[in-house]
């Protein structure tokens, strides 16, 4: 159903916009303004941008002649409109954005094959030693695979130093300072009232790896 209705009463354009500003749920769809009166006289005061759309910015002939309008008397259809137009909108921003996108991400050509091996990439590659270690080995040699001796020679350099910090003369080794590290590890996960406990003699506390 058209809600647009056409206004009759003849106006001036200062009262049909002076109404419009009274009535808040009334909604102007256009104003026509009719030719004012002594066209054969104007001046540059008097003649304004014909594109202007701004009320504030009509001169007195203009507001002083008729004026018609088509009104909305459903504010929803507009609302409607402007939704739908801000969809449109923000539909043409997204999709801008995700052409910007695809610029950026850069296109690859795959190709199904073997890699193929770069010599330089290998050189200057510091490699570890084999692992010759079998079930008969010594516990420290398997804990020597993750504590290398530059390791061992640090911490007993800072041990040593703590010490005398301390004034205590500390002489201890790489050997020494291995066992008390693994002697660490393995109270870590058998727990035992005294840590001395370990030396003892006794089968429900003895260790046979200390």
């Amino acid at each position: 159903m058209d809600t647009r209705k056409y206004w009759r009463q003849p106006l001036s354009t200062a009262d049909l916009l002076e109404l419009l500003e009274e009535n808040a749920n009334v909604v102007s769809d256009c104003i026509y303004i009719t030719p004012p009166g002594n066209q054969g006289w104007e001046s540059d005061e008097d003649s304004g941008d014909e594109d202007c759309n701004d009320p504030n910015r009509l001169n007195s002939r203009q507001l002083q002649a008729d004026a018609e309008t088509n009104l909305v008397d459903d504010v929803d259809e507009i609302n409607k409109d402007e939704k739908e137009e801000n969809k449109e909108n923000k539909d043409k921003q997204e999709e801008s954005k995700k052409m910007k996108n695809s610029k950026l991400i850069k296109k690859r050509h795959w190709k199904k094959g073997d890699l193929q091996k770069n010599p330089g990439s290998q050189t200057n590659v510091k490699r570890l030693p084999p692992i010759i270690l079998s079930k008969d080995s010594e516990p420290l040699e398997f804990l020597e695979l993750f504590l290398s001796s530059d390791v061992l020679e640090t911490l007993v350099k800072n041990t040593v130093m703590y010490a005398a910090s301390k004034n205590y003369k500390l002489e201890v080794g790489n050997e020494k300072m291995l066992v008390f590290i693994s002697i660490l590890y393995i109270s870590g996960y058998i727990p035992v009232p005294r840590r001395r406990m370990f030396w003892e003699g006794r089968p429900d506390t003895k260790n046979g790896l200390v």
